[in-house]
């Protein structure tokens, strides 16, 4: 029997390399008024990454970006890190992703690590998991039942089911659990053939918020946490705002991206471990178009680096 290593591997390999793109929602901004706006300024991108949104969308963008640009999914409203995940409408929405990502013509699917509903309460944010063995077991066995159900379901000939993303989750306050974060991916890794996307933005945060920030600095925090978490795991990167929050920051894609993130991300790309990292992302969902231009531009040139290295026929 092979091992959940074994199946990642499997389901990887057919995934081609990506580049630099963005992650971007259907309405805010406009995706077509910000593809104009990036053609009339220069800025190419590889691929975009389209946030969950109505057929009646998805199926033009596919038209205009055509054939050479992949269009991935982000999905929402998939609350696998929960323990009644099963008493949810988890099936509509599994269905709702093989629609659309066949649609898109999508490579992968990604979904945070968290939830916006406990027991049928719903809360206005994304809530990060419990950091303990159970939780990340968990989210691991119910994980792996999704990618075998978009498997086991898909009905397009033309392009292979896509692989489920697991997102490192953005933490506000807190962070509760005996783990690590980068432990706890790596027992839902143990459990599960599914990728990562690893989010600086959001990795910030668990910084912060865990009481780290207290003892180290973040650069020695970097260190431990790329040396234990599963980085032949990571298929994406992104890179997105946060806004000032009490004594830290909090996501928020709106807002600016921080400068020590930027100056952060080309030391991890850098790092050899990444070996099946596919494309790198910016966040600019609900942000003005003016201030993704002038990010994308810089997140363009500062991933050059990588791209040039990287981008080899597969």
């Amino acid at each position: 029997m092979k091992t959940q290593s074994e199946k990642y591997i499997q389901l990887i390999q057919s995934i081609p390399f990506h580049g630099i793109g963005l992650s971007v929602d259907l309405h805010v901004p406009d995706l077509f008024e910000l593809i104009s706006r990036l053609n009339h300024a220069g800025l190419a991108f590889d691929y975009l990454e389209v946030f969950r949104g109505p057929v009646s969308l998805l199926a033009p963008v596919r038209k205009v970006i055509q054939k050479i640009h992949p269009l991935e999914y982000h999905a929402d409203s998939l609350w696998f890190t929960q323990p009644e995940f099963f008493q949810t409408p988890w099936e509509k929405e599994c269905r709702k992703i093989i629609q659309d990502t066949s649609i898109l013509k999508s490579h992968w699917v990604t979904h945070e690590c968290a939830t916006k509903e406990i027991f049928g309460n719903f809360f206005g944010t994304y809530l990060p998991p419990l950091l303990t063995r159970m939780s990340g077991e968990l989210i691991g066995r119910q994980s792996a039942f999704i990618q075998d159900y978009l498997f086991s379901h898909w009905e397009d000939q033309d392009v292979l089911p896509p692989l489920l993303l697991i997102e490192i989750p953005p933490f506000y306050s807190f962070a509760v659990g005996d783990l690590t974060l980068s432990h706890f991916f790596r027992i839902i890794s143990e459990h599960s053939p599914c990728g990562f996307l690893l989010d600086i933005g959001h990795l910030y945060t668990y910084f912060l918020s865990s009481g780290l920030k207290h003892r180290i600095l973040f650069e020695s925090f970097i260190e431990t946490f790329l040396d234990e978490f599963p980085l032949e795991r990571v298929v994406q990167i992104h890179l997105g705002g946060l806004k000032v929050y009490h004594q830290g920051y909090q996501d928020h894609h709106g807002s600016p991206v921080p400068e020590l993130l930027f100056e952060f991300l080309p030391l991890l790309l850098g790092d050899s471990r990444l070996a099946y990292l596919k494309g790198i992302a910016l966040e600019v969902d609900t942000k003005e178009i003016d201030l993704i231009l002038t990010e994308y531009a810089r997140f363009q040139s500062l991933g050059a680096k990588w791209l040039d290295l990287r981008k080899v026929p597969d």
